[in-house]
C-alpha cells in the first residue's frame, strides 16, 4: 500500500536530542519557512502519517539522521501541524525529510 512504501522509504531513530536556537538560526527559519511541505496524509490500521519536506535552504539546521526531534524542536524549525504528530523517522538520504505519525484513534 502506499502508506507501507512510505513508512518502508524512512528509516527509523532512536536519539533525541535538545537544542538551542542561535539567533541566526532563528533568521534562517523565519526566511525559509514558507517554503515547508507537507504531505498528503496516509494511513494504516493503527497511525496517521505525513513527512514534512524541510526546504534544503535549512539542512545545516537539521539534526542527523540519528536524531528525533520532540514537538517543541519541529515547532523552533518551522513546521506547523496540529497536536498530537510524534517525530518518529528520519528519511536518511534526506535528512530534511521528517516523518510523522499520530495514533488513528484517540
Amino acid at each position: 500500500s502506499k502508506a507501507t512504501v512510505s513508512v518502508l522509504n524512512c528509516s527509523l531513530t532512536h536519539t533525541h536530542t535538545h537544542t538551542t536556537m542561535s539567533h541566526v538560526h532563528q533568521q534562517a527559519i523565519e526566511m525559509y519557512k514558507d517554503k515547508i511541505r507537507y504531505s498528503d496524509k496516509y494511513q494504516d490500521e493503527q497511525h496517521i502519517y505525513r513527512h514534512v519536506i524541510m526546504p534544503k535552504e535549512l539542512k545545516k539546521y537539521m539534526p542527523s539522521a540519528e536524531t528525533l526531534l520532540t514537538e517543541p524542536e519541529w515547532r523552533g524549525l518551522g513546521i506547523q501541524q496540529s497536536l498530537g504528530w510524534v517525530h518518529y523517522m528520519t528519511h536518511r538520504p534526506e535528512r530534511n525529510v521528517l516523518c510523522f505519525k499520530r495514533p488513528l484513534h484517540g
